[in-house]
């Protein structure tokens, strides 16, 4: 009922998705194709969402919540989306970006994933 940015497994036979998690906070799911077998496959005090398989179906790639730290340039704290990859199992999460921008999964190429970066200076605090 809460799940959103589902994406099929490159042979149809499975799906990805995030959806709310106990603790409150999306985190990514997989299900078979005709709807059985639903597991959560992260499970973290952060949302992990906007799931989407590599092509040959080993890893899946997210955006996730990252809290930046308090620096002299960035009084406060701020949450920004990383890209990461798990495999479909839910093991071997990575992490694949610079915490200190914010970056969104553009889809995935050959040698790996394509990533849009969104970095503005005038969105740090004290700018």
């Amino acid at each position: 009922s809460n799940a959103f940015t589902p994406d099929w497994s490159p042979d149809g036979t499975a799906l990805v998705f995030s959806a709310q998690g106990p603790v409150g906070t999306y985190q990514l799911y997989t299900m078979n194709a005709d709807g059985s077998n639903e597991k959560q496959i992260t499970s973290s005090s952060v949302t992990k969402a906007f799931p989407r398989w590599a092509p040959d179906g080993s890893l899946i790639a997210f955006a996730g919540t990252i809290t930046v730290p308090v620096t002299s340039e960035r009084p406060a704290l701020v949450d920004n989306l990383g890209v990461f990859t798990v495999k479909p199992d839910g093991t071997d999460e990575r992490g694949l970006t610079d915490i200190q921008r914010d970056a969104r999964f553009g889809g995935w190429c050959v040698g790996g994933p394509w990533l849009n970066e969104n970095w503005n200076p005038s969105h740090v605090f004290g700018n």
